[in-house]
């Protein structure tokens, strides 16, 4: 009963046509916005996200940098240190730099269209977390719909990665809803597919979230989050995540 009524709440997930008129954030959760931010704005989204599973838990440390460099662009940077605690291994260390653009490509009243492309760096000096952590490439169309004071999200991308000699490429998907402005509540669903070289239905994976965002000025944005993982498999594994928004505007 409880994986039903969390898959029918996750039609709602807070992502900023209102809420966020002056800052634009992609958290909290895992979709990002379609939103750019204005011409010479500057803004760090960072937090704690947390996995919790039978074999183990793993602590992210997320840092995500973006400046608006006018005509509808953003440049993006993801700098994350991971802290993980398994059965049969412990890691403490950083996760490949992700840098990369965010263009939108249609915008009227209502609905946003944007596309993103990052690539990833290893930074770790540990051999065995890179065998972990390829060489990555992520591509994602993203779209924001707002229905009254209802605002509808949806990212589809791919995801290549590159270990060794090998390259596998996969999908993900996140859809997503939000409603208020100052105080939001927000639910979602997201996952991924296996990878193509296998491709399998049954790889396919089916999470959750909800949370609450906390609007503090138009400048500064504090939230938390929490969820289930793999639903459609009951092999139920749980998120936690928090975090903050601040947007510095550079502008004279």
């Amino acid at each position: 009963m409880r994986v039903i009524l969390v898959c029918l709440l996750s039609l709602f997930f807070l992502n900023g046509n209102d809420a966020y008129a002056q800052l634009i954030s992609d958290r909290p959760g895992i979709s990002e916005s379609s939103y750019v931010l204005n011409n010479n704005s500057f803004q760090l989204q960072s937090g704690l996200f947390s996995t919790f599973l039978n074999q183990g838990e793993s602590n992210l440390l997320t840092n995500r940098f973006r400046f608006g460099l006018g005509n509808n662009f953003d440049v993006i940077a993801d700098v994350n240190y991971l802290f993980s605690r398994t059965e049969d291994n412990k890691i403490n260390d950083f996760s490949p730099l992700a840098v990369g653009v965010r263009k939108v490509i249609f915008s009227e009243t209502n609905t946003n269209l944007g596309l993103q492309l990052t690539t990833g760096v290893p930074l770790s000096n540990s051999l065995d977390f890179l065998a972990n952590n390829p060489y990555s490439t992520r591509f994602v169309f993203l779209m924001d719909h707002s229905i009254s004071k209802l605002n509808l999200a949806l990212n589809i991308g791919l995801l290549g990665t590159k270990n060794m000699n090998q390259y596998d490429l996969n999908s993900f998907y996140s859809v997503s809803a939000s409603v208020g402005k100052t105080v939001s509540t927000f639910i979602e669903i997201f996952g991924n597919t296996g990878t193509f070289n296998a491709f399998s239905f049954q790889e396919t994976t089916l999470n959750a979230d909800t949370g609450i965002a906390y609007l503090l000025n138009e400048s500064f944005l504090i939230d938390i989050s929490a969820g289930v993982l793999d639903i459609n498999k009951q092999q139920l594994g749980w998120i936690l995540d928090f975090g903050l928004t601040w947007k510095i505007n550079t502008e004279d």
